[in-house]
C-alpha cells in the first residue's frame, strides 16, 4: 500500500496544484462574467431565474394553463427587470446605457403578481438551481433589489460550479489536462457565471467523468465512488439524453463488480421516474404550434422513417458545423457575441493536440480496449439522443435539418471522453517533461480564455 501511494503521489500532487490554480482562475472568470454581462444576457436566463424563484418559494411544480403553455405567477417589477435588455439581443449596435442600468438597479420585487409563461424551464427539477435558490433566499431576506439578488445568484452558482470542477480536476486520473481545457473554454466559464441550470449540469458531468476515471480493473469500486457517481447523475434528470451515461460504468467494469455499479444506474433512473410522474406530468407544455412543429407528429415520423434521421444529422452538422463548434468554444451573451477568429482556431488546434497526447495505445489489455470502445459508443449515443430531442421539440415535422441545436449542449457530453483516454500516471512516468509542458500550456489557455471572454463582453455591451 505504501508503494502504491508513493507511486501515485506525483499525479495527486500535480492534479491538486492544477485544481487549485483552476479554482482561482475559474472564480476570477465568474466575477469577470458577472461584471461584464448585463442581467439576463445569457440564453433563457430570465426563465431560469423565474423557475428558481418558484422553487425558492416552495412551488416545485410549474402550472400548466394550456397544452402549450406552462409557467407561474411572478412580480411584474421583477419581470420588467429580467427583460429590460430584450432589445439588445442580436443587435450589435445596441449598448447598455447608464440610464437603463440605473432603472434596472433601482427596481425591487413590487408590482402586481401576474402570470408569465416559462415553458422551456418549467419542468426543470428543483435541484437544478441550488446557487440561484440560495441567492434568492439571501437577497429577499436582506431586502436586496432584483438586480443585486440576480448577481448574487450568479456568483453563488459560479462558486458551486467552479468548486465542483476543481474537485473533478483533483480527482481525475485520465485526461486531466483535457478536462481542464474543456472547463476553461469561454462558453463553459460564461455558463458557470450565470443563473442557468447548465452550470450545475456541466460541472456535475465533469465530476462524474472524473470519478469514473478512478475505476480500476483490479480493485473493487468503493461504495463512496459508486454513490458519488450516482448522485452526480441526478443532475442529468433535467436533460434526459445525458442519462445514457448512467450505463457507462456498468459497461466498462469487470463482470465481478457489475452488480455494484447497478446502484449508480438505479439512482438517477428512480429519481427520473419520480420526476416524470410528478413535475413533468403536471407542468410540461407540449411544443405544438401552427408552424408545423409537433412533438407527437415528429415522433411518429421518426418511427415510420428511422433510416432518414442519420442523413438529417449529417446534413445538420454539414450546414451548422462551423457555428456549432464556435458555440461549443464560446459564443457569448445571447449567442450574439463572438470571440476573435484566432481564438477559435487556437482552441481547435490545442484540443486536437491534447486528444493526440491522450490517445490510447493501439496495443493494450482487453479491459482497456473495452473501456475505450464502450465509452466512445456511449458518447456517440448521447450525441444522437441530444439531436433527437431537439429534432422532436423544435423542428418542423419531417424537416431535413435539426433546428435549435447549440454547441453548448455537447460540453457535458465531451467531458466523458476522458474515461477513454490514457492514464495520467502513465504519462507522468514515461513523458514527464512533455506532461509538464502541456500542463503549463493548459493553464495558459485558461488564462487567455478569461481575458478573451472579458474583452469580448466589454466590447459587445459597454460603450
Amino acid at each position: 500500500m505504501k508503494g502504491s501511494l508513493s507511486a501515485s503521489w506525483p499525479l495527486l500532487h500535480n492534479c491538486r496544484k492544477t485544481a487549485i490554480i483552476y479554482l482561482i482562475i475559474g472564480l476570477s472568470a465568474v466575477l469577470s462574467n458577472i461584471w461584464f454581462t448585463p442581467i439576463s444576457e445569457i440564453p433563457d436566463e430570465p426563465n431560469h431565474f423565474a423557475r428558481a424563484l418558484q422553487i425558492s418559494e416552495g412551488h416545485f411544480y410549474s402550472k400548466r394553463v394550456a397544452p402549450n403553455d406552462s409557467g407561474g405567477y411572478f412580480p411584474a417589477d421583477m419581470m420588467r427587470v429580467l427583460h429590460a435588455y430584450d432589445d439588445v439581443n442580436f443587435h450589435a449596435d445596441q449598448r447598455v446605457t447608464a440610464g437603463r442600468l440605473a432603472f434596472v438597479k433601482q427596481n425591487g420585487w413590487g408590482g402586481p403578481v401576474k402570470y408569465y409563461g416559462i415553458a422551456n424551464t418549467a419542468v426543470n427539477p428543483p435541484w437544478s438551481y441550488p446557487g440561484v435558490v440560495v441567492g434568492i433566499w439571501l437577497g429577499r431576506a436582506f431586502h436586496f433589489s432584483v438586480f443585486t439578488t440576480f448577481m448574487l445568484a450568479r456568483a453563488l452558482t459560479g462558486l458551486l460550479a467552479v468548486t465542483l470542477t476543481s474537485l473533478a480536476i483533483a480527482l481525475c486520473r485520465r485526461g486531466a489536462l483535457f478536462l481542464v481545457a474543456l472547463a476553461s473554454m469561454p462558453m463553459t466559464l460564461h455558463l458557470f457565471g450565470s443563473c442557468s441550470q447548465d452550470a450545475l449540469l456541466i460541472s456535475a458531468a465533469f465530476l462524474a467523468a472524473a470519478l469514473l476515471t478512478r475505476q480500476g480493473d483490479g480493485a473493487p469500486p468503493s461504495w463512496a465512488l459508486i454513490w458519488g457517481v450516482g448522485f452526480c447523475f441526478i443532475a442529468f434528470v433535467g436533460k434526459p439524453p445525458m442519462l445514457v451515461f448512467a450505463i457507462l460504468p456498468v459497461l466498462t467494469t469487470p463482470l465481478i463488480w457489475f452488480w455494484r455499479w447497478l446502484v449508480s444506474l438505479a439512482i438517477p433512473f428512480i429519481v427520473s421516474i419520480g420526476w416524470a410522474l410528478t413535475g413533468i406530468r403536471w407542468g410540461k407544455a407540449a411544443y405544438e404550434s401552427v408552424d408545423g412543429k409537433s412533438e407527437h407528429g415528429q415522433i411518429q415520423y421518426l418511427l415510420h422513417h428511422p433510416l432518414q434521421f442519420p442523413g438529417t444529422m449529417l446534413r445538420t452538422f454539414h450546414l451548422q458545423g462551423q457555428h456549432l463548434s464556435e458555440q461549443f468554444i464560446g459564443v457569448l451573451g445571447w449567442l450574439d457575441t463572438f470571440l476573435p477568429r484566432a481564438f477559435y482556431v487556437a482552441s481547435v488546434i490545442f484540443a486536437l493536440i491534447l486528444l493526440a497526447f491522450y490517445l490510447p495505445k493501439i496495443r493494450q489489455s482487453a479491459w482497456e480496449t473495452r473501456r475505450v470502445v464502450m465509452t466512445l459508443t456511449v458518447v456517440i449515443c448521447a450525441t444522437i439522443l441530444v439531436c433527437i430531442s431537439l429534432y422532436v421539440i423544435w423542428t418542423i415535422v419531417g424537416q431535413d435539418e435539426i433546428i435549435g441545436l447549440q454547441g453548448r449542449y455537447f460540453i457535458p457530453v465531451a467531458a466523458f471522453l476522458i474515461v477513454a483516454m490514457r492514464p495520467d500516471p502513465a504519462l507522468i512516468a514515461t513523458r514527464p517533461a512533455t506532461y509538464r509542458l502541456w500542463n503549463v500550456v493548459t493553464i495558459g489557455y485558461a488564462l487567455s480564455s478569461v481575458v478573451t471572454m472579458a474583452w469580448s463582453l466589454n466590447v459587445r455591451y459597454w460603450p
